[in-house]
C-alpha cells in the first residue's frame, strides 16, 4: 500500500503544472546572460557549476548547484542600451504571480560569506518557488513583505550587487518543492519565457555575449503621468508606405508624456494601444503595424535621454497610423512603465505636533496634513494617541502610513462618511491603527475604509476596525479595485444592507489572511463578508456574525469566486482544511478575540507565505498544542502556551 501511494505522490509532483513564466527582467528589451543553469563540471567541489561567460571571467559558478541548480545570472546590460552600470537602476520584476514566502535582508557586498544579499522568494503553488538575489540594499519595496501577494511584472527590488557578489547582477533561481538538482525532471521541462531554461546558455568561449528578450511588461502607471497630444504636430498624407495594401495614407502626431507626480522616477516606458478603429493600425509599433494591443517603447529623447523619467520631465513620443478610410476613428493608450522609489522621505506625525512645515524634521499635528505634504513612496509615522480626523489619498502611489501599535494609535471617526478613503492609488500600506465609529449607515460603503479604484490600490496590516457603520460594508468596501487584509481584526461593524465588516464590488480583487471577522451585523445576506468579485480568505476566522459569515452574491459583474481555505467559519464553508467549531475567543464582549487554551484554531492555519508575527507583534508560528511541530493559528492572535 505505502509503495503504490509514494509512487502516486511522484507522479503528481512530476506532472505538475508550472505557472508562466516571464523573465524578470522589464520587457522589450534583450538582456545579457552571464551565468547559466548548473550542469556537470570537474572545476567546482560538487561536480556541477554553471558555465560562466568568458567575456567577463569564464570557468563555472559553483553556487549553481544543489538546491541553486537551475538558475541563470543576468547583468545590467542590454542590447537595445548597453551597459547600465553608472547610467541607470535595472529593476527587478516577478516572474509570475504568487506569494512572497520570504524577504531576507542582509545589507552590503561580504566576500566569501556563500549568501545572497539582499533577495526574495516567491511561492506561485504547484510547488514552484523563484528567487531573486543580490537585490541592491533598501530597493525592496514596502508592499513586498512575507505573505503579499504579487502580480507578473510588480517590481521586487532593485539589481545589486549584495552579498557574495562581485558586481551588479541579478541571480534567478527556479525550485520545485524547495528543491533543485533532486527535481531535474521537473525543472528541465521549466518554461522561462518561451525557451526551457536550460536552453539559456552564455555566449562562446571566443565570441559575443547572449542575450534573450524579456516579454515581461511593467505595469500601467496612467495615475502617474499625463499624456498630451500636441496638435501642432497633426499630418494627414496620402503616404502609405511601410503600411500593409489596402490603406489610404497615415496620420501623424506626438503625444507629450510627462511625469507629473512628485515621485517616483519611471522608466522602462511603453504605450499600448488599448483601441484603435476603423480597422487603422499603429505603423511605427514594435514589431510592425498592429491593432489594439500593440506596444510601443518610448525612445530615449528629450527628458527620457537617460532612460528615466524624472518627476516634471517629459517625452515626446511620435504616433503615425495607417489610416484604413479617411473615417474618425478612436484611438486610446495606456502607459506602462516601472516606477524607481529610489528616494524617499519620513514624515512624522504626533498628537502633540504642528500642522507646518512638510514633517519630516518638525512632527505635524494631523495625519491629512501629513498626506497632502507627502510625495509617492514617502511613509508617514504616526505617533501612539487618538486622531479624530478623515484621511483621504487620492491618485497617489507607493505611500505608507505607519501608526505605533494598533492598540494606541487611533483614528476616530464621529458617524458621517468613510474614515479612511482610498481612490484611483497604487501600493497604498496603512498598518498599526484601530479605526473605529466611522461611516453612516444611509450614506456611505465602508465605513472604516473604503477602497475605490486601482488595481493594488491598499494594503491593510495589523488594524483594528471596530464600531463603524455604513450602507453596505461597514467596515471596509472594495469597489474596482484591489486589496489586501492581513492580521486585522474586524468586530462590532454594522451595515444597514449587507456585509456588516466587509463587502467586495465589481471587478476587485481582495486577499484576507489571519483576520478575525466577529460579532458584526447585516440586514441583507451577510453580517460577516459580501462578496461580488474574487475574494480569497485563507488561516481566519468568521464566527459569530449574524446571518451568513460569507455570501458569494453571483449578482457580480465578473461572476463572483470565493476561494476558503484554513479557516474556521461558523456553519462552515466549502474549501481545503476548514473547520466550524467555537474559536474559544479570550473574552469577545469586551473586545479580546486572543485564543484560550483548547481552542480548534490553534496550530490548524498553514504556515506557507504566513507573516512572521500578529496584530499582538506577537512572533509566528508556535507550537501552541505542544505536539513538537509550530503551525500558524487561524485569526488575527498567536496563541502562546508560556504565557
Amino acid at each position: 500500500m505505502w509503495i503504490g501511494l509514494i509512487s502516486f505522490l511522484v507522479a503528481v509532483k512530476s506532472s505538475a503544472q508550472q505557472p508562466t513564466f516571464k523573465l524578470p527582467l522589464p520587457g522589450g528589451k534583450h538582456w545579457r546572460l552571464n551565468v547559466e543553469v548548473g550542469t556537470s563540471t570537474a572545476q567546482c567541489p560538487g561536480g556541477v557549476g554553471g558555465k560562466v561567460w568568458a567575456g567577463i571571467e569564464g570557468g563555472f559558478d559553483c553556487f549553481h548547484a544543489g538546491r541553486s541548480q537551475y538558475s541563470l545570472d543576468f547583468a545590467d546590460n542590454n542590447q537595445e542600451e548597453g551597459e547600465l552600470t553608472g547610467v541607470r537602476e535595472v529593476a527587478i520584476l516577478a516572474a509570475a504571480g504568487g506569494t512572497v514566502a520570504d524577504v531576507v535582508l542582509n545589507r552590503g557586498q561580504q566576500r566569501d560569506c556563500r549568501c545572497f544579499g539582499n533577495f526574495v522568494v516567491i511561492d506561485h503553488g504547484n510547488g514552484f518557488t523563484t528567487t531573486y538575489a543580490h537585490l541592491k540594499d533598501d530597493s525592496i519595496p514596502a508592499t513586498v513583505f512575507r505573505g503579499a501577494a504579487v502580480q507578473t511584472g510588480d517590481v521586487l527590488g532593485i539589481m545589486g550587487t549584495t552579498g557574495e557578489s562581485t558586481g551588479i547582477h541579478l541571480h534567478f533561481g527556479v525550485r520545485f518543492n524547495g528543491e533543485g538538482s533532486s527535481q531535474a525532471e521537473v525543472l528541465d521541462r521549466t518554461i522561462l519565457d518561451g525557451r526551457k531554461i536550460i536552453d539559456y546558455k552564455v555566449g562562446p568561449d571566443t565570441g559575443a555575449a547572449a542575450y534573450y528578450f524579456s516579454t515581461n511588461l511593467p505595469h500601467q502607471i496612467n495615475n502617474l503621468v499625463s499624456f498630451s497630444p500636441l496638435s501642432s504636430t497633426f499630418r494627414t498624407s496620402a503616404d502609405t508606405s511601410e503600411c500593409p495594401a489596402g490603406f489610404v495614407g497615415k496620420f501623424s502626431f506626438s503625444a507629450r508624456l510627462a511625469n507629473r507626480s512628485s515621485t517616483p522616477s519611471l522608466s522602462d516606458l511603453i504605450a499600448e494601444v488599448t483601441a484603435l478603429t476603423n480597422g487603422n493600425l499603429l505603423q511605427n509599433a514594435d514589431g510592425g503595424p498592429s491593432g489594439a494591443g500593440a506596444i510601443l517603447t518610448v525612445s530615449k529623447v528629450g527628458g527620457f535621454s537617460n532612460a528615466v523619467l524624472s518627476p516634471g520631465e517629459f517625452v515626446d513620443v511620435p504616433f503615425i497610423i495607417c489610416l484604413k478610410n479617411r473615417n474618425r476613428f478612436t484611438f486610446f493608450v495606456d502607459v506602462l512603465g516601472v516606477k524607481l522609489c529610489t528616494f524617499s522621505r519620513v514624515r512624522w506625525v504626533s498628537t502633540d505636533g504642528s500642522d507646518s512645515g512638510d514633517c519630516t524634521t518638525h512632527p505635524c499635528r494631523t495625519i491629512q496634513f501629513a498626506i497632502d505634504r507627502a510625495a509617492n513612496c514617502d511613509t508617514i509615522k504616526v505617533s501612539a494617541g487618538t486622531y479624530a480626523e478623515k484621511l483621504s489619498i487620492t491618485e497617489r502611489s507607493d505611500l505608507t502610513i505607519h501608526g505605533t501599535n494598533a492598540t494606541n494609535t487611533i483614528i476616530q471617526g464621529n458617524h458621517t462618511f468613510s474614515q479612511v478613503r482610498v481612490q484611483s492609488s497604487t501600493d497604498i500600506i496603512i498598518k498599526e491603527f484601530t479605526i473605529r465609529d466611522g461611516g453612516h449607515p444611509n450614506h456611505s460603503e465602508g465605513g472604516a475604509i473604503q477602497v475605490f479604484g486601482g488595481t493594488r490600490g491598499a494594503f491593510l496590516q495589523n488594524l483594528i476596525l471596530v464600531g463603524n457603520e455604513a450602507a453596505n460594508g461597514g467596515a471596509i468596501a472594495v469597489d474596482e479595485a484591489g486589496t489586501q487584509i492581513i492580521n486585522c481584526l474586524l468586530f462590532d461593524n454594522a451595515a444597514t444592507n449587507g456585509g456588516g465588516a466587509m463587502i467586495v464590488r465589481r471587478n476587485s480583487t481582495a486577499i484576507m489572511e489571519n483576520t478575525t471577522v466577529a460579532d458584526n451585523l447585516g440586514n441583507f445576506l451577510a453580517g460577516g463578508v459580501i462578496n461580488e468579485s474574487k475574494l480569497t480568505i485563507r488561516n481566519s476566522i468568521l464566527w459569530n456574525n449574524n446571518l451568513r459569515q460569507i455570501d458569494t452574491f453571483a449578482g457580480g459583474t465578473l461572476g463572483a469566486v470565493t476561494s476558503v481555505s484554513f479557516s474556521d467559519i461558523e456553519r462552515g464553508h466549502p474549501g481545503f482544511a476548514n473547520i466550524d467549531r467555537d474559536p474559544l475567543f479570550a473574552n469577545s464582549p469586551n473586545g479580546n478575540f486572543s485564543l484560550r487554551a483548547g481552542s480548534p484554531a490553534i496550530d490548524a492555519g498553514t504556515n506557507q507565505n504566513a507573516l512572521t508575527f500578529d496584530l499582538n507583534r506577537r512572533s509566528r508560528p508556535l507550537d501552541g498544542n505542544h505536539d513538537g511541530i509550530a503551525i500558524v493559528d487561524m485569526g488575527a492572535f498567536e496563541f502562546d502556551p508560556i504565557e
